[in-house]
């Protein structure tokens, strides 16, 4: 499983057998 940290833009998942790509990341602090 990916975590939170290996998320970056550009980067291609697969879920459930779907295809995502990562097209925009942004990091807030709470």
């Amino acid at each position: 499983m990916i975590s939170t940290n290996d998320l970056r833009t550009g980067l291609t998942i697969e879920v459930d057998g779907e295809v995502y790509s990562v097209v925009d990341f942004q990091h807030v602090k709470p």
